[in-house]
């Protein structure tokens, strides 16, 4: 008797190893649809989980308690989201469950751009196992590139008069294609401004009102308005660089802080950008500075920063008066 109680015992256990040894780890990837992309065009990203019947998937939000998975995808917006649960993906050897989360994507930032791990929960026989994705590198590229070059005045290309009463035909076909890619660009930021109810330059002006009252809310000394600080003249930047996207007609990658207000200069000689440069300089000081020094925000900052404003609110003004004055045919 004490050998058939043995024999089963021995049994048992050899039938929990085999199924503990055939138990497969679940297995999660992140997979984006293109890895190069255009300025404002959409993509998927999907989210994938394999793992055993009956175990239950949640994609839970890749970031900080309270952080929203739209913030937690950095500079990509979400358009749309889909879910697919618990498809089997049966074969001769073995029964698997797909789980996954679509996301269709877009941004106008532009290089080399990187969306986040993802977290994956998986619970499989009342256990819970956290697993997070691998990051996915997106290029971003511009509808016209070569923003390295110098502003050079093209007025004077312009308004040249002709050698021949008829253009040759090669000035034609080049002339086509500046205004073929100056249209693209600007419909394309057109397009992706309007899917949220406002045209660039509108979404400017309703940006910076934000960000004087986001000002105001300031207090001094404290890390965290000196963080909230930073995030503001990173869109503060955004929207300069928008309003020369506008004016050029050609798309802005994001450049240095000497670049960018280099480049406001040149298109409004006639302003002021003594503010937008203090703030954005005294940001990339916070931004590089050494790990666990944090620059305290003081009444000089938050002054200086209503004093931007004000300069990147007069360049959106220059910027709509001279399209005005293009459409007139001044």
């Amino acid at each position: 008797m004490k050998q058939v109680v043995s024999i089963l015992s021995c049994l048992a256990l050899l039938i929990v190893g085999a199924s503990t040894a055939t138990a497969k780890t679940p297995e999660i990837r992140a997979v984006a649809s293109k890895t190069d992309v255009l300025i404002a065009e959409t993509f998927t990203f999907r989210v994938e989980a394999i793992v055993e019947p009956g175990c239950r998937i949640e994609f839970s939000e890749p970031a900080a308690e309270g952080e929203s998975i739209a913030k937690a995808l950095g500079v990509f917006d979400i358009i749309a989201a889909a879910d697919l649960e618990d498809v089997p993906l049966s074969t001769a050897d073995e029964d698997q469950r797909l789980w996954s989360r679509t996301y269709t994507l877009e941004t106008i930032r532009l290089g080399e751009q990187t969306i986040p791990s993802i977290g994956v929960s998986v619970t499989c026989d009342g256990q819970s196992t956290a697993l997070q994705t691998d990051p996915v590198a997106i290029n971003v590229a511009g509808v016209i590139e070569k923003a390295d070059e110098p502003l050079r005045e093209i007025a004077g290309i312009i308004s040249r008069e002709p050698e021949s009463s008829s253009p040759p035909r090669s000035d034609r076909i080049i002339g086509l294609a500046g205004a073929l890619f100056a249209a693209t660009i600007l419909a394309a930021l057109t397009v992706w401004y309007r899917r949220r109810g406002s045209e660039p330059l509108r979404w400017c002006a309703d940006e910076l009102s934000k960000l004087r009252v986001a000002v105001e809310s300031f207090t001094s000394d404290a890390e965290t308005d000196t963080t909230r600080w930073v995030e503001f003249t990173q869109r503060l930047r955004e929207i300069l660089r928008v309003a020369l996207t506008v004016y050029l007609y050609q798309s802005r990658p994001s450049p240095s802080t000497s670049r960018l207000i280099s480049e406001c200069q040149q298109v409004a000689p006639e302003l002021d950008f003594q503010a937008c440069e203090s703030v954005l300089g005294r940001a990339d000081a916070i931004k590089f500075s050494a790990s666990g020094t944090t620059p305290s925000l003081n009444e000089v900052a938050t002054t200086r920063s209503n004093q931007a404003i004000g300069e990147a609110e007069r360049l959106i003004g220059f910027v709509r008066q001279s399209r005005r004055d293009r459409k007139r045919g001044r």
